[in-house]
């Protein structure tokens, strides 16, 4: 089990009338955040024509994706 990687997996709708562009901008600038923590592999953001936002974040194990959390929870409470 030690080539288990994990596919973070998020979806979401915008608030209505919100410009696709301004939500794929505020996306993208999450992206240099996820790229520096430890385990991170890839970042893919799309939205379906049903108006859903799916965003996958591809890290290489388990234990990079808890401390990502926990430090987006730090780095959001200061």
């Amino acid at each position: 089990m030690k080539n288990i990687q994990i596919i973070e997996t998020v979806t979401f709708r915008a608030i209505t009338g919100t410009d696709p562009q301004t939500i794929a901008t505020a996306s993208d600038g999450l992206t240099p955040f996820a790229a520096r923590q430890k385990g991170f592999v890839s970042r893919h953001v799309s939205l379906g024509e049903d108006g859903v936002w799916l965003d996958h974040v591809h890290w290489a194990d388990m234990d990079s994706v808890t401390m990502r959390h926990d430090t987006l929870m730090s780095a959001q409470a200061a």
